[in-house]
């Protein structure tokens, strides 16, 4: 915010305005993030689920709506600020079922505090976390160098539109990951191979009928855009791929980063991270946007294969759709 008022002067006031109310958005999201992760901590999923994943945007597309159906106008700035007066309040109503819930379930008691292990602990799974949340918007801001705006617009067009399956594997994972971590503790192999299976196995059928949407109607999809986005029809079904194939290798990141191995998971993402810069810089300038997203599915691939060598010398269980001839 300090830098918006150092640095923001040449930009129109309604710019100001819209950067200032998604800057104070941040910890309100943030803050919504942590309850996200306490409710998934206590296996309450549908509270992680409904109060981000849901109601959150379709609260504001259904404030929006409403407004253009009866003649109000909204500018940036307000539906900025319509977007943090909503976090605002699912922020506040998440705070006080967590608070209840929190109260039923744990007996209450002096406070231990381990800091030391805490920062070793979490400072793996942050980086983590960055990645895996941002990979997306590096691709996006590194075809930006490349491409033209119009192309640029069609691939991140496609890039959002490919990771609506990807919300469904991570909500299939969302579910499965505290069971792995109690069946890890609990040494129960067989049963962790089991749910790996299971998962696998949804993860694999929707993602495959979901690419057949797209290669059925994915230019209709993309119509919705713009009549020019349907030159991205390619880029998109490469990037529904990369979801396929994230499905059919299974969760291994997570499954590492919750079963205390989270440290392996870092050289990794390092490589890829490298990789992804210098496979964008000397692909893209000849394949466009379609090279962009052949980087994508290259990394994608290499990657999550790494990961699960290391899951399956380390773990002893299969987290691809091959583990369910283990079951």
């Amino acid at each position: 915010i300090v830098c918006l008022f150092m640095f923001g002067g040449d930009l129109p006031v309604g710019d100001r305005c819209t950067l200032l109310m998604a800057f104070l958005a941040i910890p309100v999201f943030s803050g919504i993030r942590l309850g996200v992760g306490i409710a998934h901590a206590f296996s309450w999923f549908r509270l992680t689920v409904l109060s981000n994943a849901v109601l959150r945007p379709v609260t504001l597309l259904l404030l929006v709506t409403l407004g253009w159906r009866f003649g109000v106008s909204g500018s940036a700035a307000g539906v900025m600020a319509l977007h943090l007066s909503i976090m605002a309040a699912i922020l506040t109503g998440l705070a006080w079922v967590l608070l209840r819930g929190v109260n039923r379930t744990l007996n209450p008691g002096p406070p231990v505090y381990e800091t030391r292990l805490w920062v070793r602990t979490s400072t793996p799974l942050l980086l983590i976390s960055m990645f895996t949340l941002f990979y997306p918007e590096l691709n996006v801001v590194l075809a930006g160098t490349l491409l033209t705006n119009t192309e640029l617009a069609v691939f991140s067009a496609g890039y959002r539109t490919a990771l609506i399956i990807a919300f469904g594997l991570t909500a299939v994972d969302n579910v499965n990951l505290p069971s792995i971590a109690q069946l890890h503790a609990a040494g129960d192999r067989v049963g962790f191979q089991r749910v790996l299976a299971r998962g696998a196995q949804l993860k694999v059928w929707g993602g495959l009928a979901a690419l057949a949407v797209l290669g059925l109607w994915g230019e209709g999809v993309l119509a919705l855009f713009g009549p020019e986005f349907v030159v991205g029809h390619s880029t998109l079904l490469v990037l529904a791929v990369v979801q396929v194939i994230r499905a059919a290798i299974g969760p291994t990141g997570e499954i590492l980063s919750v079963t205390g191995y989270q440290d392996a998971c870092l050289f990794v993402y390092a490589v890829s991270l490298v990789a992804t810069v210098l496979l964008t810089l000397a692909i893209s300038p000849w394949l466009g946007m379609l090279g962009c997203a052949l980087v994508v599915l290259v990394i994608t691939v290499v990657s999550n294969l790494w990961l699960r060598a290391i899951v399956t010398q380390r773990l002893g269980v299969d987290p691809s759709i091959l583990g369910a001839r283990l079951t």
